[in-house]
């Protein structure tokens, strides 16, 4: 009997109180959820003045608040801590498997009643004051009541893209396999994977490894018995840039309908897994014209998706991601949009959302009118909660109709803070997190200790957990808080509270958040920020809430300093927190970046944070361990930051020896007893950083005073204060004084002599080849004016025939028939032509045609013959001056300038090519061509003779 609820009567109690009592399984409470056949049914105890069996579906009713228009205006949390639980719970039913729905709500902030979960610290660096709204969210509420609340909650990445890839695949975004592939195709991943919104995304394994995959194949050692049917509605943004290969053009969507881009778009999410997509955005709505938020259509179709599952008795897992309370502005959607303006196009007939149980979007803006309380910018930003509240509570309600609700694990949850959106601080990684599942929460409402500290990344193994997923194989780094949220549970109802500060949760005593190169640890009390580069959120004015936020190693103490403005690492850090503590943050953090973070090909060549400190409990040895600088004596290297505000028109040239003048004092000020008493002697390395009006200094500190550096290597981007750089000077002076004068001389002198002895070398075999050259030109010439010349022409005289060609006298007008004259009685013809004439090569016996040169004297062809005639060794002057070359060559048409077709007649041919080099780079080249056939008289020799530089 799994497809239905069982009640059982005080009268058989006694037969199965051996089993549970004892172990928080049952307790002696009539008409509450006590025995759990978990995960799939629910066993109630009903009191014995029942006389009958029955099976109750009921519907919690949604709390009310008080009419807002009588509330005041609150400009800070109020002091309550926990929601006041229903004396009267419904009783829970639960049908088949348990199902699974997460809501994660984008850019969502907290309102003034929902304090357990949010950040205390509202009091900023520039006077920043983060408020929450004070407005009603029935639905909202509902969860909070009946379910767990778990304030201590963490996105893996506090941003878009990196919170939500944590909460479908169970892992860090610096696993995402798409930011690993980028960051090493920018580098070498020594600094850690680049996690961000345009790198984390469900691409390549990722797609196989992910919360969806596991639901839809349950593995052989899955005790599950049937496999989910999944289902995504609402905002994407996992897709990479060219669309995971695909190419579809999908970010057009992000302003513009195109309906053929929209389907094929759905195939992103359906390769992770997802068998049911609909009510698509791709990532976040830019302004336009056509459509805005739209969280009608996402709640109609997703109805249609749980219908259909349920109908076919099918288990299912809803990915429910609107795009509020992002932008565009709410209002503007509200009032200038309607439902059917979608990415896809205008929705039309049955498509329209229609009966979603939502209220109207006249009536959601009236609501947020009637807050008269809150300042206009205020019930514009309070329209979008009441919008989704109104999205969530017609959701759950059709659940409930189809009584599907009570077995469903439903999860609400932002994907990441806003107060500082992408930073690692309270107000941008804190997230709350409320769940309702009743077979193992009840309907009581609990609000979990801050001893629990859990992340998004946790979800996917809570899920399998839950589901009996077997998940041996899975790459996971979050772990199942059920155990320990259910043992809470079962002490509160007992009485028997747990002391987390002697026994902490196993689960969840620390977790991580990834935002670029940078990483935070949580724990109950400290927050520990390690920055293995430079790369800071620069969007907004996040950046400029906190101090310390360009100090590579931050530590907070989130009791006494919830607002995270004094950095105890940097601020007499001994004093303020053991060196014990210190080192088990810094190993933490160690382990982490070498076995999760660091995507390099040796783990050893990470980035890691220096511990200069290391406890006798520890064994840990430095995965680096650099050998020390020669002549290093710093005792402890400290890291300090220094921050100004209202900086106008900051230059570090002129402005610069002032505020590290004031750098200095305030180091002594925080590390005078400890490291100097004055700068005098203290060597450290410095930089400075301005964003907007606000400039931070960073120092690298070799402390105590008078201790050096000796020669370690100054970072990047640092310069050395005075004394490091005298230092510096110290040793070059030193190493120049060390030198062997005799023995530099003694080398120089033999590379000389080695460089003589190779341009001697040189000469002689140019000498050489340049002879041999000129000998097989000569023969060459000889073999073209053969004895097999019937009318025994002489050979011209080619001093002659050069100076004709070259002359600067000759008649411009009539080239051509100059030297046509000179060749008229020989049988010796030149043919001078351009590249494209090459027919004139063909072997196909035309009639021998009046020999004759063609061309002009401006022509580059004869201008380059005559060019390699003077030069040529057969010529009587074959001096040659390469800057006579350089300059010739550009008049003749620059390099490779062909000189073709110079064609021999009547003369014997030689029977294979013959190439020769002549001196001075002129390359000639002598092709033989095939005789042409039998009846054919002709025959002709080629030359093709090359110029080149």
């Amino acid at each position: 009997g799994i497809d239905q609820g069982y009640t059982i009567y005080s009268d058989v109690y006694s037969s199965i109180q051996e089993i549970f009592v004892d172990n928080y399984i049952i307790d002696n409470h009539p008409g509450t959820a006590d025995v759990y056949l978990w995960p799939y049914a629910t066993l109630t105890f009903e009191s014995s003045l029942t006389s009958s069996p029955t099976t109750t579906t009921t519907t919690a009713a949604p709390t009310t608040t008080a009419n807002p228009t009588t509330r005041s205006p609150t400009t800070s949390p109020p002091t309550t801590s926990s929601p006041t639980p229903d004396p009267t719970p419904a009783p829970i039913v639960v049908r088949g498997p348990p199902n699974f729905v997460i809501f994660i709500l984008d850019d969502m902030q907290y309102t003034a009643d929902w304090v357990e979960s949010a950040p205390n610290g509202v009091l900023l660096n520039g006077g920043r004051v983060i408020e929450y709204l004070d407005l009603p969210t029935p639905n909202f509420d509902r969860i909070r009541n009946e379910g767990v609340i778990i304030p201590r909650s963490y996105a893996g990445g506090p941003k878009c893209a990196p919170a939500r890839f944590a909460v479908l695949t169970g892992r860090y975004p610096s696993r995402s396999q798409q930011a690993i592939d980028i960051t090493l195709r920018n580098g070498d991943g020594t600094t850690g994977t680049d996690v961000s919104v345009t790198s984390a995304k469900l691409a390549d394994g990722d797609n196989v490894n992910n919360i969806m995959q596991l639901l839809r194949n349950i593995t052989a050692g899955s005790s599950a018995t049937r496999k989910y049917l999944n289902g995504m509605v609402g905002k994407w943004h996992l897709g990479t840039s060219n669309d995971n290969g695909y190419g579809f053009g999908c970010k057009v969507l992000a302003d513009a309908p195109n309906s053929s881009v929209y389907e094929n778009c759905l195939q992103l999410p359906k390769d992770a897994g997802f068998d049911f997509v609909s009510a698509f955005f791709d990532a976040n709505i830019e302004n336009n014209q056509y459509f805005s938020h739209n969280p009608e259509w996402m709640v109609a179709e997703s109805q249609k998706f749980i219908n259909s599952s349920v109908q076919n008795n099918q288990s299912f897992f809803l990915y429910f991601s609107p795009t509020l309370t992002h932008t565009p502005n709410i209002q503007s959607a509200l009032l200038d949009y309607d439902m059917s303006w979608t990415p896809k196009g205008q929705l039309t007939a049955n498509e329209i959302p229609s009966n979603t149980g939502m209220m109207s979007r006249n009536e959601v803006w009236a609501k947020a009118e009637n807050l008269t309380y809150l300042t206009n910018s205020a019930r514009v930003e309070a329209a979008g909660v009441i919008w989704i509240d109104d999205a969530l509570g017609a959701l759950m309600n059709y659940m409930d109709a189809l009584e599907v609700l009570d077995n469903t694990f439903f999860v609400v949850m932002n994907d990441h803070g806003m107060g500082a959106k992408g930073m690692l601080y309270e107000h941008g990684a804190r997230i709350f997190q409320y769940i309702r599942y009743p077979p193992l929460f009840g309907k009581n409402g609990y609000v979990l200790p801050e001893d629990f500290i859990v992340s998004g990344v946790d979800l996917a193994a809570v899920i399998a957990e839950i589901a009996n997923i077997d998940t041996s194989n899975y790459p996971i780094d979050g772990t199942s808080w059920l155990q320990d949220v259910s043992t809470f549970i079962a002490g509160e109802k007992s009485g028997k509270a747990i002391n987390y500060l002697a026994n902490p949760p196993v689960c969840c005593e620390y977790r991580y958040s990834d935002v670029y190169n940078s990483h935070a640890l949580i724990t109950r009390d400290y927050k520990y920020i390690f920055r293995a580069s430079n790369v800071i959120e620069t969007d907004g004015i996040y950046a400029t809430l906190y101090h310390a936020v360009n100090d590579s190693q931050q530590i907070y103490n989130l009791q006494a300093d919830n607002a995270e403005q004094v950095n105890i690492f940097n601020t007499n850090s001994y004093a303020a927190l053991s060196k014990d503590k210190i080192f088990d943050l810094q190993y933490l953090m160690v382990q982490y970046v070498m076995s999760t973070a660091c995507p390099a090909e040796q783990n050893y060549e990470c980035v890691v944070p220096n511990i200069s400190y290391i406890p006798l409990y520890s064994d840990y040895v430095p995965p680096t361990p650099a050998p020390t600088p020669v002549g290093f004596t710093c005792d402890e290297m400290l890291d300090y930051g220094q921050t100004w505000r209202r900086v106008v028109a900051w230059d570090e040239e002129t402005a610069g020896p002032q505020f590290l003048l004031e750098a200095e004092q305030s180091f002594l000020v925080d590390h005078g007893s400890t490291c100097a008493a004055s700068m005098a002697d203290v060597e450290y390395a410095y930089n400075f950083t301005n964003i907007g009006r606000r400039v931070d200094a960073h120092m690298i500190v070799c402390c105590p005073g008078g201790a050096t550096f000796g020669q370690w290597a100054i970072p990047d981007g640092y310069k050395g204060n005075d004394v490091l750089i005298a230092h510096i000077w110290d040793d070059i002076k030193k190493d120049k004084s060390s030198v062997d004068i005799q023995a530099i001389v003694a080398i120089n002198i033999a590379v000389f002599l080695v460089c003589c002895f190779g341009i001697v070398i040189v000469l002689i075999y140019y000498k050489r080849k340049t002879s041999a050259e000129v000998k097989q030109l000569k023969e060459l010439a000889a073999k073209y004016v053969s004895k097999d010349d019937k009318k025994g022409d002489a050979v011209p005289d080619v001093s002659v025939v050069t100076s004709v060609v070259s002359s600067e006298n000759a008649d411009a007008q009539q080239p051509t028939s100059a030297v046509k004259k000179m060749y008229q009685s020989s049988p010796l013809a030149v043919e001078l032509a351009s590249s494209r004439q090459q027919s004139m090569n063909s072997t196909s016996g035309e009639e021998e045609a009046d020999d004759e040169v063609v061309g002009s004297t401006n022509s580059p062809y004869l201008r380059a013959a005559s060019m390699i005639m003077q030069r040529s060794p057969l010529s009587p002057s074959n001096s040659w001056n390469p800057r006579q070359q350089s300059d010739e060559t550009s008049a003749a048409g620059g390099d490779n300038t062909v000189i073709n077709n110079i064609v021999h007649r009547r003369h014997s041919l030689p029977t294979a090519s013959d190439a020769i080099t002549a001196s001075n780079g002129i390359h000639a080249v002598v092709h033989a061509k095939r005789p042409p056939p039998a009846n054919k008289k002709s025959k002709k020799a080629v030359l093709d003779i090359k110029y080149r530089d």
